[in-house]
Formats: C-alpha cells, structure tokens, sequence
C-alpha cells in the first residue's frame, strides 16, 4: 500500500488508520496505475500477489486492464473481507480471470 504520487505519507496520516485508508492505494492498483502511467499494456499479464487476498475494488482494475491470471502467494484470511473477496472471485470467474492461491 502506498499514498498516491505527490501526496505526502505524513506520521499523522499513516498513523491513524481510519485517515490511512482514506489516502491509500492498495498494491495491486498500484501496480497497474504505474504500469499504465509508464504506458505498458497490461492486457493478458499474469499479477503477482503477497500476503493479502484481493479485493473487490483491486478486482475490478484487474478485469478492466486486462491480466489474464492473479497469483496469490500465502494469503491471509480475514474475517472482515470475506465478502468482498467472494466478489473478487465471482467477478474473476465471469471475466475469464485465472485465479491461482498458493
């Protein structure tokens, strides 16, 4: 997670987490945003992911670039994204999405 270009990851927003989450941009949407801002196509790519399930938000982005298949490498549970993680894989099983959890 990362605060977006130019805007300042300050103590006193990073440490209060309901002002974090206003700012932040999870990973996986910044992979992408920085990919597209550098103009490389992302259509068919394969994304990696650490630590975290996806989300239905990040999923969206997915689908709507283009990557074909989402690595997720030791993923948590977390009670409170359960649902939004059910959506992430029902969008990526609509879409054609490859949704591989190791």
């Amino acid at each position: 997670m990362a605060f977006p270009r130019n805007i300042k990851d300050t103590d006193e927003r990073y440490n209060n987490r309901e002002t974090k989450y206003k700012f932040v941009v999870h990973a996986e949407m910044n992979a992408i945003y920085n990919a597209t801002y550098s103009g490389t196509s992302l259509d068919g790519a394969t994304l990696y992911v650490y630590g975290l399930p996806i989300c239905s938000e990040c999923a969206k982005g997915i689908i709507q670039v283009g990557i074909k298949k989402v690595v997720v490498e030791k993923s948590k549970e977390l009670d409170n994204w359960n649902d939004s993680v059910k959506l992430s894989k029902a969008m990526f099983d609509e879409a054609g999405v490859d949704l591989i959890i190791k």
